[in-house]
């Protein structure tokens, strides 16, 4: 995108040789090389003097969006902060806003939770516990958000099977600065497509029982 009002750059990231695999295949050393591999590009595309925001995102399988079987993500640097980001940091509260039933999982760095009030079925958060901005993650940390993916899609598959679904990662844009917002990534399984309710009210049905879900993800 490339214009008078509008600027950024887009790129494609891929994640293994392998054709065949995807991220609920993957082992938490592949997960630590595509982690690496997002700061980097990250970082690199956050540089753009005239870059206010960077969005990474992951499409997997064609409902989902994904125009392409081999596993891959891409990111997207914008000259502007897109409104479900900045609707996110008008809405955050307090770093310590999750409520104890609603997390399955957590190690050092991060918290794995099922939000109360997701607009999507079966949506998880992946929120590290300190930092708001995902470029600063260190190489230690990188390893701590591996484990998280790995028991995060292990999950899903366990509950869903291997679904379609959608991440993306939300960071705090490098101009703004807010203390109580946390970077994360929303994961949501794409268990139905929209319809006309949705389309026309802006509101969107979570059919999944939460409490059920919880119990599933909360099983060893």
């Amino acid at each position: 995108v490339n214009g008078e009002i509008d600027y950024g750059r887009h790129e494609v990231m891929i994640e293994t040789c392998d054709h065949n695999k995807n991220f609920f295949d993957f082992s938490i050393e592949e997960y630590t090389c595509v982690v690496k591999m997002y700061k980097a590009r990250f970082i690199e595309l956050s540089k753009d003097e005239k870059v206010e925001s960077v969005i990474i995102y992951k499409n997997h399988l064609k409902s989902a969006g994904a125009s392409k079987r081999h596993s891959h993500s891409q990111i997207l640097s914008m000259s502007f902060i897109p409104p479900e980001l900045m609707n996110e940091l008008k809405a955050t509260i307090s770093a310590n806003d999750i409520s104890e039933q609603s997390i399955v999982y957590e190690n050092q760095n991060f918290i794995v939770f099922i939000p109360e009030d997701a607009f999507l079925s079966g949506e998880i958060i992946i929120r590290h516990k300190t930092s708001n901005r995902f470029e600063t993650t260190a190489d230690h940390e990188i390893v701590d958000m591996a484990e998280v993916l790995r028991y995060v899609f292990q999950k899903v598959e366990y509950v869903h099977g291997q679904i379609p679904f959608n991440i993306y990662i939300h960071s705090l844009p490098k101009h703004i600065e807010n203390n109580d917002f946390r970077w994360h990534i929303h994961v949501i399984p794409r268990r139905g497509n929209f319809g006309g309710f949705e389309l026309s009210t802006g509101l969107y049905i979570n059919s999944l029982n939460t409490d059920e879900m919880l119990e599933k993800f909360k099983e060893r």
